[in-house]
């Protein structure tokens, strides 16, 4: 994938600016400003595709965690090696901490999975064009049942697809309740257990991170996202935005689904031209 993507930027002569992080994006009249250090670039058109993983979301109550226990986000973890030995908690039972949970065990540690859980999709499912074909035009924010599947997923991890409930159990990993907050210093459940660990992993996923934006025209809902139109907005002509999480369809955050998003955008882009 990164060959292709490094061809295709060099093929086609793009003028592709590298470890070029843009500070701030504001407007002066009709053009939009983006300033990257000591550069200042202006475009008509500005599209913001840096998709939706971008800070690790961690409860506040992580703070409260005696010092003597090791916690990261799954985002850091590596390996169990990089972990102390001993017992660990995986706090989000999505596929990240799933993952990461079944590694734990398998290296001899007694380990847990805290967390509701979010289904299961078989990876047969999952890879096949009838899946791919229903995800890209059924379950899309055009239709009742795709609205319906977006709010559904809203607030939960995504899927387990490689793994399934029975492979995690087999691997040695025990599932448990949500975790709530702490007590004494250790990590309490929603049923009222508290847990003795040296390590907790927390795969609870990310939130957003657009407070480099100051445009009057772009609004945000509770969770942080962009209030968008299949990723246009219209408040702000020429702003858009590609692979945010069910943005049109919920493959959209993934790289076999944002190419759909990717040409209708491309389409407005040509209108507005």
């Amino acid at each position: 994938m990164a060959n292709y993507l490094e061809t295709y930027a060099a093929e086609l002569d793009l003028p592709v600016r590298l470890n070029a992080e843009v500070e701030a994006l504001t407007r002066s009249n009709d053009r939009y400003v983006l300033e990257t250090g000591s550069n200042r670039l202006t475009a008509t058109n500005v599209i913001i595709a840096t998709g939706p993983f971008q800070h690790p979301s961690i409860p506040e109550f992580a703070e409260e965690l005696d010092s003597s226990i090791t916690q990261l986000h799954s985002s850091d973890y590596q390996c169990p090696d990089r972990l102390p030995a001993g017992a660990a908690l995986v706090v989000g039972a999505g596929n990240s901490g799933a993952e990461i949970a079944v590694e734990l065990a398998c290296a001899d540690r007694s380990t847990w999975l805290s967390g509701r859980g979010t289904g299961h999709i078989p990876s047969r499912v999952f890879n096949s064009r009838p899946f791919w074909w229903l995800a890209d035009s059924v379950f899309t924010v055009d239709t009742w049942l795709g609205r319906k599947v977006k709010k559904r997923s809203q607030g939960h991890g995504d899927p387990l697809i490689r793994l399934t409930p029975a492979d995690i159990r087999q691997r040695g990993v025990e599932r448990v309740p949500r975790t709530e907050g702490v007590t004494g210093g250790k990590p309490r459940l929603e049923d009222g257990h508290i847990f003795d660990v040296d390590a907790v992993v927390w795969a609870t996923g990310f939130r957003p991170e657009f407070g480099w934006i100051d445009l009057l025209g772009l609004a945000f809902d509770a969770n942080g996202y962009p209030i968008h139109e299949k990723g246009v907005i219209d408040e702000e002509p020429g702003l858009y935005f590609l692979g945010l999480s069910f943005q049109r369809t919920p493959v959209s955050a993934t790289i076999g689904g944002v190419s759909s998003d990717a040409r209708y955008i491309a389409s407005r882009l040509t209108d507005a031209d």
